[in-house]
């Protein structure tokens, strides 16, 4: 017994010198680093280069690997690997919120969640790309429609592609202002195969970012219907529309609307719409003006503007082919 309990004490004791020497390796490894010349930089600095390096080099995603576990290959997690490098550089990153403002969904959940809380109050990117032909693992899936409610006051990039099912269920979470939205991009990718079906075709809530979105100035807006008379869309400098053959405006009230949420557009410089006009009347000529005018001073770029001719940046609307 008295034996036992001496070489109990004994590993206590070298357990205490153990930890003292880690912590004095500790200690003179980031005395060692801090001698770099690139730790001599301001922590502003190494920020803005951690910037750099997330912008051309993203985290992989889990989907690349066929591990079901959060522990990820270092070459996964891309950009966040400034955090395995030392104490000073690991402090740097994890304390500069707009560095994790671009919300990452494809790493998993518990990552895209420590990605909200390390961006707190940042102007947000959220980028999220799910065609209807690419299925997603259920831990990947989150709930990107509560998360996008709840962070709707402070993002300022929302592109989304995905089906129509998830697009009809996010359409509801657009309805709180938008205050730091820059850019909208819808993209519904659900295939119609040409067939008229009001089924794959979701609507834009009527009360849009409740018509406060004073940022908002680029918006693609992929087979949607648009309630044109309460769009706030005013501050759009480009904008693109596109709908399905079979979508096209059909009566002369639906395109009253739509030309007149396009004067309610004083600064828009660039427009793209596809399938959007009604077809013209039998005969008519490529100079036949059958429509009224739509006055747009800034606008300087027009592409696929089938139906619209533009002349001394301004709009009007002719044959529609």
């Amino acid at each position: 017994m008295p034996l036992t309990a001496n070489i109990s004490d004994a590993r206590e004791a070298l357990e205490r010198d153990m930890a003292t020497v880690e912590q004095a390796t500790i200690s003179l490894r980031t005395q060692y680093n801090a001698l770099s010349p690139v730790n001599h930089l301001p922590p502003e600095t190494l920020a803005h280069i951690f910037h750099f390096l997330r912008d051309i080099y993203e985290p992989i995603g889990k989907k690349s690997f066929s591990s079901s576990n959060d522990s990820l290959p270092p070459q996964a997690i891309g950009w966040i690997q400034v955090t395995h490098v030392c104490h000073r550089w690991r402090t740097i990153a994890l304390e500069h919120h707009i560095l994790w403002s671009n919300i990452m969904f494809d790493l998993g959940h518990r990552w895209t969640e420590e990605f909200f809380r390390r961006s707190q109050k940042a102007p947000l990117v959220i980028e999220r790309f799910m065609p209807a032909f690419y299925n997603l693992p259920d831990d990947h899936s989150g709930d990107f429609i509560v998360d996008i409610a709840h962070h709707l006051s402070h993002i300022r990039v929302l592109s989304i592609i995905t089906t129509v099912a998830d697009l009809t269920a996010m359409a509801p979470s657009l309805r709180s202002p938008a205050p730091l939205l820059e850019k909208l991009s819808l993209y519904n990718a659900t295939v119609s195969s040409g067939i008229d079906d009001s089924d794959v075709t979701p609507s834009l809530p009527p009360d849009l970012f409740s018509k406060l979105a004073p940022r908002l100035s680029d918006v693609r807006l992929i087979s949607w219907c648009i309630p044109w008379l309460s769009t706030a869309f005013e501050s759009v400098v480009y904008l693109r529309v596109t709908r399905n053959r079979c979508e096209r405006i059909g009566n002369a009230n639906e395109l009253e609307k739509f030309l007149g949420a396009l004067e309610r557009m004083p600064v828009l410089e660039s427009l793209c719409i596809q399938n959007i006009m009604p077809r013209p009347p039998a005969g008519v000529t490529p100079h036949y003006i059958c429509g009224p005018i739509v006055a747009l001073p800034k606008l300087h770029i027009s592409t696929s503007l089938t139906g619209l001719k533009t002349a001394a940046f301004s709009l009007s609307i002719s044959s529609c082919l």
